[in-house]
């Protein structure tokens, strides 16, 4: 594809036009905002297959026009209306408790009636494909309606880019987020915390200041770039918590690096929640 980069360009000038955020468009791609960073900034071979998922979540598609042997990608626009949902209603994916026990699934039934309830789990480890999940949910309900959503998260540890990637879309919401802390919150995920518009936990909860564990692999080039985009990514998630809790960066950083673990009192104390439900301590 000799004209990829300015068809990449291109993408990226019409996204940024029709006022889509990277976090939208992952949303719509089912992938995490980080990707659509790097697919944006041309880092590594981009699939054709994910151009077209691209061009299809801004409205946009694009046909390939083969001149000699080398294929170049023209932009086209979609005729008609912009890109929009599917008609169908929302079905938000089960997915395992803290337990981690894999046999146990959420039941649909019961996932969809705390959907419309207007409340979203974020139980298990946060991985990629389970932050994608959980902001589909979050974008659907906050595009669904005025009333604020309940979040019920115990996330013991997770990926920092989709930890990142969740709080981009709780930023983005224009509904109030009320979150409950009913078991283990820790590592990157406690990020969140600092995105929502209250914070409160069930008596027995436990928070765990953690530093996110990171592989890479590569050549010298690019660990040095996966290293400074990490470093890049934890100074924003420390500054988050730095704020939420109004203590210096250094500190919070200092306490994730030595793994502090709170009870759901001390993390009141913290700063890191409001206050904690009725109940057994």
């Amino acid at each position: 594809m000799d004209n990829l980069p300015e068809v990449i360009a291109e993408l990226s000038a019409r996204r940024r036009e029709s006022g889509l955020s990277q976090t939208e468009v992952a949303a719509r791609m089912g992938t995490s905002q980080s990707a659509v960073a790097r697919l944006e900034s041309g880092d590594g071979d981009v699939r054709a297959s994910t151009l077209d998922r691209y061009a299809a979540a801004i409205g946009h598609r694009i046909n390939m026009e083969v001149q000699g042997m080398a294929p170049n990608p023209l932009l086209i626009d979609v005729p008609g209306r912009p890109w929009q949902p599917a008609p169908a209603p929302f079905r938000p994916e089960p997915v395992a408790p803290y337990s981690g026990t894999a046999a146990f699934q959420v039941p649909d039934p019961v996932a969809e009636r705390l959907f419309e309830r207007r409340i979203v789990l974020a139980h298990g480890e946060l991985t990629e494909e389970r932050g994608t999940a959980w902001c589909g949910q979050l974008l659907t309900l906050g595009a669904a309606g005025r009333a604020p959503i309940t979040l019920h998260v115990s996330i013991p540890d997770g990926d920092l880019g989709a930890a990142l990637t969740l709080m981009d879309t709780l930023d983005a919401l224009t509904v109030e987020v009320h979150t409950m802390v009913t078991g283990r919150l820790g590592g990157p995920a406690l990020g969140l915390l600092g995105a929502v518009t209250s914070r409160r936990a069930s008596p027995g909860a436990i928070i765990r200041l953690g530093e996110p564990k990171v592989t890479a692999s590569g050549n010298a080039h690019e660990l040095a770039t996966a290293e400074g985009e990490t470093r890049r990514m934890l100074d924003t998630l420390y500054l988050r918590l730095s704020r939420l809790t109004g203590r210096e960066p250094d500190e919070v950083r200092a306490d994730a690096r030595r793994g502090r673990l709170l009870s759901a009192a001390e993390a009141v104390d913290y700063g890191l929640l409001d206050s904690l439900t009725e109940g057994r301590a």
